[in-house]
């Protein structure tokens, strides 16, 4: 009647893998972290639910900036119009990355 061909096989060896979760409860960094306004020229808040171990700032060139988080908001008045990546490194050693735009 029906013979076994390469895809019931194949289905066959998929349904008896045993799969892993590692992940699916955890909530992303960008469901903590809050970034705005964007675009902006002065100033940007960062709200977060988990501590900052740090922050990044770096142009499509990759030359970073120094800036520094003073009561959630971020200076960045002295930086060029440009796209910029923000780059948020949590507590426990993972980052959020932003694009940010300086207008």
């Amino acid at each position: 009647m029906f013979t076994k061909g390469f895809d019931n096989i194949l289905w066959d060896y998929i349904n008896k893998l045993t799969c892993i979760r590692n992940s699916i409860n955890e909530i992303s960094l960008d469901q903590k972290i809050s970034i705005y306004p964007n675009p902006d020229t002065n100033l940007i808040t960062i709200k977060s639910e988990v501590q900052i171990k740090s922050i990044l700032i770096t142009n499509y060139l990759g030359q970073a900036y120094d800036v520094k988080l003073v009561n959630g908001k971020l200076d960045i008045s002295k930086l060029q119009k440009c796209l910029y990546y923000l780059t948020v490194v949590s507590s426990t050693n993972k980052n959020l990355v932003k694009k940010i735009v300086i207008n």
